[in-house]
């Protein structure tokens, strides 16, 4: 058992389905700005992460469907997590303690992971996912850097 995103938007403009985030908020697809913003879901895929790492020892659960586009979404940043642990050479429970890991690398480790994915007949998902993952390590940092930030988020 783990946790699991109930995020299952779409765009009313194309019906394209992704995960508007305050840094990409517009549909990957048509270009169309989502009203609606999903602000705490980098905080809570880290979660997921962190609860995987506790329960598992690997940011990847042992059996893993998903049944929403915030699943896929989450399924992929455990992907890329356990690609930058093994890229840094360090534990996966280490990763979400890393700090002092530059903008360059992170945008490096993204642009390796991302190079790779097989989005099918989704190619317009690129952008929104690399800017997702990017945006995990960014947060990752920032939240290593302030030990005192309150998670889970506050409303």
């Amino acid at each position: 058992m783990t946790l699991h995103s109930e995020v299952d938007h779409q765009c009313q403009w194309c019906s394209a389905k992704f995960v508007p985030l305050e840094t990409f908020p517009n549909c990957p697809k048509c270009g169309h700005k989502s009203p609606v913003v999903f602000k705490h879901f980098i905080e809570l895929t880290l979660g997921s992460a962190s609860y995987n790492v506790f329960m598992y020892r690997s940011f990847m659960p042992p059996a893993w469907i998903s049944s929403s586009v915030g699943d896929y979404y989450w399924y992929t940043a455990f992907r890329y997590l356990a690609y930058c642990s093994k890229a840094l050479g360090i534990a996966e429970r280490d990763l979400l303690q890393q700090r002092g890991l530059s903008g360059i690398e992170a945008q490096k480790l993204t642009e390796q992971f991302v190079s790779n994915l097989k989005l099918g007949d989704h190619p317009y998902m690129t952008s929104a996912i690399s800017n997702y993952l990017l945006d995990l390590l960014v947060y990752l940092d920032a939240r290593v850097s302030k030990p005192h930030s309150s998670y889970p988020p506050t409303a």
